[in-house]
């Protein structure tokens, strides 16, 4: 489970070591490793649930913990990312975003792949029924 978890950890800023010390923390916190998932099949589709206390995040009180939280530098002098006015956004030019897209269709389409729920309620890969 953590294999998956790790990886978002890492890509929004969390302290993954922390959240896998407190995991396995949890994972045996009767003495004994347990599970940290659960799953069941019922009407032909197949669900499962994570338990953990993990705390993480990208915005609010949590990223004030983060190591990383005091990193934003304005001229080279550490600024509340909260209070600093940033510079209007331009859109992006429309021949950088015809690259973007090129570039990176195939990696979109290899998460949509990942992330489709109905692959786990196709009844017939778990029964081999027609």
């Amino acid at each position: 489970v953590m294999n998956g978890i790790d990886p978002i950890l890492i890509a929004t800023g969390n302290d993954w070591r922390a959240v896998e010390a407190g995991v396995h923390a949890y994972a045996a916190r009767t003495g004994q490793y347990q599970a940290l998932s659960r799953w069941r099949y019922q009407d032909g589709i197949l669900s499962g649930e994570f338990i953990a206390p993990v705390i993480v995040g990208t915005v609010g009180g949590v990223t004030s913990l983060h190591p990383t939280a005091s990193m934003f530098r304005v001229r080279g002098v550490h600024r509340n990312p909260l209070s600093v006015k940033l510079p209007q956004a331009e859109p992006v030019e429309q021949e950088f975003n015809q690259d973007f897209l090129a570039k990176t269709r195939d990696l979109v389409a290899r998460l949509d792949v990942l992330t489709n729920p109905t692959l786990a309620a196709d009844e017939r890969r778990f029964t081999g029924t027609d």
